[in-house]
């Protein structure tokens, strides 16, 4: 079928700050429109078609002069409404196809690191609907693979900054299988600076990459022969934002069903002492046994430590193990409206 592809990012929500992520097959980095698109006519339809799409939040269509094309506009909502992007079709009007790339918008939080999917976007990666937002730990679980690697994203979207952007590709889990797929993501200064917006495409490049990242490999190798659980903690909020291995079963991880802390109370003070070792210039800390509050009540046990993952220019994470011992049913102090230890 004749007719390309157009990738458009419109996360500062002014039509005329937009710019392309993707054209056909190939990537694109924050490219202006006036040298992604193919003609100056294709140019002068995609403008006003963009601008309706993103006032609107409707699907637009405008006639190229002169010619028996036509640009046509989709917008990617994200989970308040807004447009965060705008899929373009250019080609004939009569061959516009039925079928479009999936697209949708999310919002992330680099204050409570929490991410909140536009429903579409739920639907895709087949996740549950009745919660307003999940964990970054959650949203790690549905990517299979980053092309350039996930530290290079915990790096920049860990961080509290107005006007910070990250762009890239990767392949995430979808009811139909590994989806590639291109996400940009901007932070803004409203409501505050660690409110970022973000869209993703479905990109049209292949779905597996060719070559497997050492850093991937690595961690695919670790999560095979280790006997404990292994998971990428932020240092800064000290919050689980990736696990290497599969998760401890049936823990009330903070953020997922409410936000108290996972240890138990009694547990917080001696692992926020451990924590602050590595601010002194430890490498590594023995964290020792953890009560993490379970999902049906009660306590799972665990002996921990951490290893300082260097990063330069880019946030503090630690790698941290986690082996059960053993389990508790000692009480639960903590009323669940407690939001917990504040950093």
């Amino acid at each position: 079928m004749s007719g390309v592809w157009i990738f458009v990012e419109t996360l500062c929500g002014d039509p005329a700050q937009a710019t392309v992520v993707g054209l056909g097959e190939r990537d694109k980095e924050w490219a202006s429109l006036t040298r992604a698109v193919p003609s100056k006519g294709a140019y002068a339809a995609a403008v006003p078609a963009i601008t309706r799409c993103v006032e609107t939040a409707s699907n637009a269509t405008v006639a190229i002069s002169g010619t028996d094309d036509c640009i046509v506009a989709r917008p990617a909502l994200g989970p308040q409404g807004t447009v965060h992007g705008v899929v373009l079709w250019h080609g004939p009007a009569d061959a516009v196809p039925a079928s479009w790339p999936a697209a949708a918008g999310f919002d992330w939080s680099s204050e409570t690191r929490e991410v909140r999917l536009a429903r579409e976007l739920r639907a895709l990666l087949g996740l549950d609907d009745t919660r307003p937002s999940i964990t970054m730990a959650e949203a790690f679980q549905s990517v299979i693979e980053f092309d350039d690697g996930a530290l290079g994203f915990m790096s920049a979207t860990l961080r509290r900054a107005s006007d910070n952007k990250w762009i890239g590709s990767l392949t995430v889990r979808t009811g139909d299988g590994p989806m590639p797929v291109r996400t940009a993501m901007r932070s803004l200064s409203a409501p505050d600076e660690s409110y970022w917006r973000a869209v993703t495409f479905e990109s049209r490049r292949p779905a597996v990459p060719s070559t497997r990242l050492v850093e991937s490999l690595a961690l695919e190798a670790l999560s095979r022969n280790s006997d404990t659980a292994v998971a990428l903690i932020d240092l800064e909020k000290v919050r689980i934002v990736r696990w290497i291995t599969e998760p401890i079963p049936n823990i009330a991880w903070k953020g997922v069903r409410d936000q108290r802390d996972t240890p138990h109370p009694d547990d917080v003070d001696r692992i926020v002492t451990s924590i602050r070792t590595f601010y002194r210039g430890s490498t590594e800390s023995d964290l020792g046994r953890i009560r993490l509050r379970r999902l049906g009540g009660g306590w799972t046990v665990v002996d921990a430590r951490a290893t300082l993952v260097s990063v330069p220019d880019g946030p503090g994470l630690l790698l941290a193990e986690f082996r059960t011992i053993g389990f508790s049913d000692d009480p639960d102090p903590v009323p669940p409206t407690d939001t917990g230890y504040q950093t």
